[in-house]
């Protein structure tokens, strides 16, 4: 069987003698989520990624370590740096052939593997950019007056980052953008969009979220316990819900902050944080021993936030 689902489709509920193997094409967001639920539903499940480790886009190498120790401890296989070439079956999928020649067993098989904005209906009509996200400005209207784009196929300026055209896959993006984009239909005249890129995901019993800019850190320095062992330990039946994270840094201000089992104070505090993107200390070590402290402490004493 192969089921195409969409990114908060995540309410999975499989009768396991049916489908015992599946295989998850795509180590990002829909990977790492989908991999989860077939993993409680109690499928074997492996994922194949072409990356060189879990969520590229988001975690660095290190914090990578981390979730793929998790995964492993749960009993989901990685398969890394591997495309899935062809999906076998005689009326229904019964193998995965990967780029290497090797295959894999499957009952199931989800494929999450990114996407690209859909606007060909709009080509020649406006403004797109190099990767076909619709150029809008900061109430979402296109280069054709009273046109607008919101959501994923979006492409406006993010003021955090002087005004850089950008798109947001996410959801936060995809309410935010149309409300603003109602105001600005209904002569509210809204201010440009202000937007603070935010991600979040939630899998066994992680939550983790990332407020900021990923693009081009100097440096990215994290925090807590992170390694294989701290992830076993988590992953064991009623282990302990882990903590730790990491503060981006570029151009010596803190500009976006990573952090897994946050307290609601906590993600408070790194929202205000990164919004406001003050100077990281001149030790840096600092961020790494007082980790989440270290922004809580900057709000309540209000270092230019």
């Amino acid at each position: 069987m192969v089921q195409v689902l969409g990114q908060h489709s995540m309410q999975i509920h499989i009768v396991p003698v049916l489908l015992l193997q599946a295989v998850v094409v795509g180590g990002g967001y829909i990977g790492l989520e989908v991999a989860a639920g077939l993993s409680l539903q109690g499928l074997e499940v492996t994922m194949v990624f072409p990356d060189p480790h879990l969520m590229a886009r988001i975690l660095t190498p290190e914090l990578a370590v981390f979730y793929e120790a998790y995964y492993a401890a749960k009993g989901i296989k990685l398969i890394k740096g591997q495309l899935a070439k062809e999906f076998k079956g005689d009326g229904k999928v019964s193998s995965v052939l990967l780029n290497d020649g090797s295959s894999l067993p499957a009952d199931l098989v989800v494929v999450g593997a990114g996407a690209r904005p859909a606007s060909g209906l709009m080509k020649g009509q406006v403004a797109t950019d190099k990767q076909g996200g619709i150029i809008v400005d900061g109430s979402f209207q296109t280069s054709v007056p009273n046109v607008y784009a919101i959501g994923d196929v979006a492409s406006f300026p993010l003021l955090v980052a002087g005004g850089q055209l950008v798109r947001q896959e996410h959801v936060t993006n995809a309410r935010l953008s149309a409300a603003h984009a109602a105001k600005a239909l209904l002569g509210a005249n809204p201010a440009p969009y202000d937007y603070q890129p935010y991600f979040y995901s939630r899998e066994f019993n992680l939550s983790w979220q990332f407020y900021g800019q990923l693009d081009s850190p100097d440096r990215v320095v994290t925090w807590g316990s992170l390694d294989e062992d701290a992830a076993k330990a988590s992953a064991a039946p009623n282990g302990p819900a882990p903590k730790f994270g990491a503060y981006w840094i570029r151009g010596g201000r803190i500009i976006g902050a990573f952090v897994e089992g946050p307290t609601g104070d906590e993600s408070h505090a790194l929202k205000v944080l990164v919004k406001a993107a003050p100077a990281a200390p001149a030790d840096l070590n600092e961020l790494k021993t007082d980790g989440i402290d270290w922004a809580l402490n900057a709000k309540l004493a209000s270092l230019q936030l």
